[in-house]
């Protein structure tokens, strides 16, 4: 009978165990601190936070409604993204866009499980901080597999059109240093709660650094229309449209001698009961960055018809017979690629929500796909 022999832990195995247990759980300890640094400084946090235009950085399918788009600012020098929840159904495209101050450019996601352009699970990026009164936004596009169905650039659980899902940022006040109830910060309009409207009309001005008190004034066009606006928030300002010929404005927003950098475009309407503009279709449905398209409908005017698309707008685009629309579409500061020098080229289809805008109304919403 062959005895059975028990192998023991020998001391210097144990010792070993021990070092390489403790080495483990520091190194643990460490990247779960570089990942949490900084303080929480995302503003989009509810499904009613985000703009029509852009997708929801919630998910919508957990029941937790967690953040899929997560921000992290360490003070004004860094900002830290994080992109997904972890779940192995969700895929993350590795390109997003980045705006503070009224410019997008790209910035590319890593993440430690990669498919071709996905990234599984979670990704993120570092990226410089922004300064008091910023307000900084990101884009990402995030897919869930639910019940065998994708479901990407969700605003519902619908989910029934893919768009960009936006996430804003601001230094928290610990961070930003002296903020005070007087609006503190660089002045700065986002958008409006709608882009169109008649006078008397009242619209919501969505920016930073707005005067607490009642000294702002809004230019139309460069023409002080209204004085003594004050903000509640500091970010959002509640204007009347003034009594001026139908057309399309630039509005901004002036306190003391210092002026919104960046306007919005918003219409005055003729209020004659003329019918809105109407897209039927828009050709060709996919198209290459900088790639010239038309929208086909009725109701466009001579000049001065707005495209609003997902990624910018348009500005005055003519229509000789008032049935067609023709514009280049290059909305990105960089060309968009979907794969590296050393990979083969993916095809991916960017969806582009499109409507047009003139002193008529809004039209509905078709989409065309943008080729990366």
């Amino acid at each position: 009978m062959t005895p059975t022999i028990k192998k023991t832990l020998q001391p210097k195995h144990f010792y070993s165990l021990v070092i390489f247990v403790f080495l483990f759980s520091a190194v643990s300890f460490l990247v779960n601190v570089v990942a949490s640094v900084g303080t929480p400084c995302h503003t989009v946090t509810t499904p009613d936070a985000t703009p029509s235009t852009f997708g929801s950085p919630l998910n919508f399918f957990s029941g937790a409604n967690e953040l899929l788009i997560s921000v992290n600012c360490d003070g004004s020098n860094a900002t830290h993204i994080e992109v997904g929840s972890g779940a192995p159904t969700q895929y993350i495209y590795m390109y997003g866009y980045r705006k503070v101050n009224g410019k997008w450019t790209r910035t590319t996601f890593t993440g430690s499980t990669v498919t071709g352009v996905w990234i599984i699970g979670k990704g993120g990026v570092t990226i410089e901080g922004v300064q008091s009164g910023e307000t900084g936004q990101v884009l990402a596009y995030i897919c869930q597999n639910i019940q065998n169905t994708w479901k990407c650039g969700c605003s519902d659980t619908a989910c029934l059109t893919p768009k960009w899902q936006l996430q804003e940022y601001q230094l928290p006040a610990s961070s930003a240093g002296s903020t005070n109830s007087n609006g503190d910060g660089i002045l700065d309009v986002h958008y409006p709660s709608k882009y169109l409207g008649l006078p008397g009309d009242t619209v919501t001005l969505v920016g930073s650094g707005f005067e607490k008190g009642p000294v702002s004034k809004i230019l139309w066009n460069g023409e002080v229309q209204e004085t003594g606006v004050s903000s509640e928030t500091g970010t959002a300002l509640t204007i009347t449209i003034p009594n001026l010929p139908p057309g399309k404005y630039e509005v901004k927003v002036k306190e003391g001698n210092v002026v919104s950098e960046y306007g919005m475009g918003i219409w005055i309407g003729t209020g004659d009961n003329s019918p809105a503009p109407t897209i039927t279709s828009i050709s060709p449905e996919s198209g290459l960055q900088g790639g010239t398209f038309t929208v086909h409908g009725t109701g466009f005017t001579k000049e001065n018809n707005d495209a609003i698309t997902t990624y910018g707008i348009v500005r005055g685009l003519p229509s000789e017979d008032g049935k067609s629309i023709t514009f280049t579409y290059d909305p990105f500061d960089e060309k968009l690629v979907s794969y590296n020098e050393n990979a083969e080229r993916t095809e991916y289809a960017l969806p582009v929500n499109v409507t047009i805008m003139n002193t008529s109304g809004q039209s509905n919403m078709k989409i065309f796909n943008l080729n990366i």
